[in-house]
């Protein structure tokens, strides 16, 4: 469907005939992807409900949510937007299609809403950590009506004086609660109260006393013959130790004997009675998740609930129900993890009644963020807009079933990800460098661990749709960070960086050369290499094969090498380029020109000697080149990234905001003979430019600049975030859209920083 990809050889004849991407690298885990800031609905298949226009969504924690009888959501949380919306304190009512329902007042809660529950005539029961609701104290708990209004026949005193996590309403109205208080209205209460249906605690019949739990209550659950199963961080209730983390309560609120047993070694977070009795229990516990029932009175595993290790992380989130059975018994589980059994699961799966995963619910990568709830998987009559089976997710996250991005994306010059182009689940950690093969092949390196959640240590090489290539064999790779690649026109590998001393076993002293297939190339001997705790930053291959090394080190297998080398093909020094006496500072980047003279850019101010501020052109034999010259005050702080346009101009990135005694904001284009090109202009209206450090750098066939780094903002003024198209003017191309996805507080674009760029054809 694509050609491989290639590097741009000729970009006047290229740019008519070929699409072009930007593969950027670095420390994001998201581009562009559209956002659904804490809540998204799904088809009962796990695809995307487009139907439900939340445009986009909440920008902080969604803990609850239930629908009214009506089809609406009620949810709360931490939040105080929704959409454009603003002025929304905590609770909200969403129409049926996702858009605000303007009918519900939404001027709430001074602080969290943890739990809410709706009772048979609609009024709503909120819990959490508020103190006050429209200005009213109403210590963590209080019910309001169809409209927002306090409900003032709901009399709660002075409240709880701890946190509510969870509420349940008995078919009497009575409505259980449970959390971190010890008293309800001045009396002593401990971690479980009934209240009636006027706010009064019902002490009588349930609760006080020696009726207490001696830690948190995070899930209350009603059993159909009126018993209370409850779930927590308690050892105890009243006299009873034999409970640990579980128990169940009579009716009248004494503690049922005829459930017993020392079943969880942790915390248990939520729980859910299946139509059979069997009760589903989440949690810190080991594997996370059980199945249980009795056997006499002694609470058991259940056998045919086969879960295998279980999930690999649970958050001890707000206890807001994190499980759904539906009426096929299936089992919907939302949290942190991101597997389960072994098997990928993002934040949200779908289990059979065996405790396999139901892969007819097909999420994708899932979501990305930590997760909550799942609000309900009924299915609604003809007569609502909810026709059909729909399952309502919300909590913390921001995308749902979209590649994730995780430290490498390929973009079109539009903005838009590249659909071909899938990466997984991505990078465990940090991207640093990468080069093309002549088949379209990408070699990744970096400080990374994994790659699509295979041991790849800090080295990778992906197809041109982004997979990976398992004919690259790295086998453990380097035992630290890699931060510079370049390819030979034999297809060997050449890789430098600051690992501590080993590729697979074998001796890498922060230089190496690789074999096609990933195996060690031999015939390239370093020796020493250079010293431990030096860097290679970066790598270019001359055209005869010779290998230029720049980056902070000060030798090379024992001699005196000064932050640049250029090395034989064979790992030997380069003895006709003198470099022993050359940089004071580090080099970051080095670019070679057509007639095989060097760019160097970098912190240095001096070269043998004498004064030259961060950046300068060698000759071949490795001597300064006076023809060109950057004034007396070159670039006014640190270089990062060159790139070199088909004309020989240059384009230089960095921190500095100063050329040759100009000013310019951290990119500039410098003539051939050094001299600031007055042609480019990329300080935009407000005289300001790039508002953060430009770290790469790619030129497009039709002389585009693609800019990415650690900036937020062009002139004062956002997007764009961390990526960027330029004109060969300098003027900002707004053409290259990046629409707002706010994961992770960013406002757009890449969420972290972006290190490299380079520019692809397909």
């Amino acid at each position: 469907m694509f050609s491989p990809f290639a590097f741009i050889q000729d970009p006047e004849v290229l740019a008519a005939a070929i699409q072009q991407y930007i593969l950027a690298g670095g420390d994001f885990t998201t581009f562009n992807v559209p956002n659904y800031g804490g809540i998204v609905r799904t088809n009962i298949t796990g695809g995307l409900d487009t139907t439900f226009n939340m445009s986009i969504g909440f920008p902080n924690l969604v803990n609850d949510a239930k629908y009214q009888s009506n089809g609406k959501l009620i949810a709360v949380g931490n939040f105080t937007t929704y959409g454009p919306n603003t002025g929304i304190t905590r609770i909200i009512r969403i129409n049926t299609d996702g858009t605000l329902d303007a009918t519900f007042n939404t001027t709430g809660f001074n602080a969290a809403v943890n739990t809410v529950v709706i009772q048979p005539d609609g009024k709503i029961i909120c819990g959490g950590t508020f103190t006050t609701y429209r200005g009213v104290t109403v210590n963590r708990i209080v019910r309001i009506d169809s409209t927002g209004t306090r409900d003032a026949t709901f009399n709660v005193g002075v409240g709880f004086d701890g946190t509510v996590n969870t509420l349940a309403i008995e078919p009497s109205s009575k409505v259980l609660v449970g959390g971190a208080f010890t008293t309800y209205s001045g009396s002593t209460i401990n971690r479980i109260a009934r209240l009636n249906s006027n706010g009064t605690a019902d002490t009588i019949n349930f609760g006080g006393g020696l009726q207490s739990f001696n830690d948190t209550v995070n899930d209350i659950q009603l059993q159909s013959d009126g018993k209370v199963v409850v779930g927590g961080n308690f050892t105890t209730y009243a006299t009873f130790n034999n409970c640990l983390r579980i128990a169940r309560l009579t009716n009248s609120g004494s503690f049922d004997t005829t459930f017993s047993g020392s079943f969880f070694d942790n915390n248990v977070n939520n729980l859910k009675i299946q139509p059979d009795g069997k009760i589903v229990v989440v949690g810190q516990f080991t594997n996370k998740i059980a199945r249980i029932y009795l056997v006499g009175n002694q609470i058991t595993a259940d056998p045919d609930f086969k879960i295998g290790n279980g999930f690999d992380n649970f958050n001890n989130l707000p206890a807001a129900g994190t499980i759904q059975i539906d009426s096929n018994k299936n089992i919907y589980i939302t949290n942190n993890f991101t597997s389960y059994s072994g098997s990928n699961a993002s934040r949200i799966v779908r289990l059979l009644p065996s405790g396999a995963i139901d892969t007819s619910y097909n999420v994708g990568p899932g979501l990305r963020g930590s997760l909550l709830n799942v609000a309900s998987t009924a299915t609604y009559g003809s007569g609502t807009a909810l026709s059909g089976s729909v399952v309502q997710i919300y909590g913390q996250f921001a995308t749902y079933a979209q590649p994730p991005s995780n430290r490498l994306s390929l973009v079109s010059t539009t903005g838009n990800s590249a659909s071909f182009f899938d990466i997984g689940e991505g990078f465990s950690a940090g991207v640093y460098s990468y080069a093309t093969e002549s088949n379209g092949k990408i070699i990744v390196v970096g400080t990374f661990g994994e790659f699509a959640q295979t041991r790849n240590a800090a080295i990778v090489r992906l197809t041109p749709t982004g997979s990976r290539d398992t004919t690259f064999i790295s086998s453990s790779g380097f035992d630290g960070l890699a931060n510079a690649v370049a390819i030979q026109s034999d297809g060997k590998i050449v890789v430098g960086g600051s690992w501590v001393s080993t590729y697979s076993g074998s001796a890498a002293p922060r230089i190496i050369r690789l074999n096609t297939s990933g195996s060690i190339d031999t015939t390239f001997n370093p020796g020493t290499g250079f010293p431990l705790n030096n860097n290679v930053n970066t790598l270019a291959i001359q055209s005869d094969g010779k290998i230029v090394a720049g980056g902070t080190f000060t030798s090379y297998s024992g001699s005196a090498a000064n932050r640049i080398i250029r090395l034989n093909t064979d790992g030997t020094i380069d003895n006709t380029f003198l470099s022993s006496s050359r940089f004071n500072n580090n080099v970051n980047d080095i670019a070679i020109q057509s007639n095989g003279k060097l760019l160097v850019i970098g912190n240095f101010t001096t070269y043998s000697g004498s004064t030259i501020n961060r950046i300068i052109r060698l000759n071949t034999d490795g001597t300064r080149d006076t023809s060109f010259n950057p004034g007396t005050g070159g670039l006014g702080t640190a270089g990062s990234v060159l790139a070199l346009q088909s004309d020989e101009k240059i384009v230089a990135g960095g921190a500095f905001t100063s050329y040759s005694g100009s000013t310019v904001y951290r990119i500039v284009r410098i003539n051939t003979d050094g001299t600031r090109d007055t042609t480019f202009n990329a300080v935009g209206s407000n005289n300001i430019g790039f508002g953060g450090t430009v770290t790469g750098l790619g030129i497009l066939a039709d002389g585009r600049i693609a800019v990415g780094g650690e900036f937020l903002t062009f002139n004062l003024e956002t997007p764009p975030t961390r990526i960027a198209i330029l004109y060969p003017t300098g003027g900002y191309d707004s053409s290259f859209n990046q629409p707002s996805s706010p994961f992770n507080s960013s406002p757009g674009g890449y969420n972290n920083n972006l290190r490299k760029i380079l520019i692809l054809n397909a």
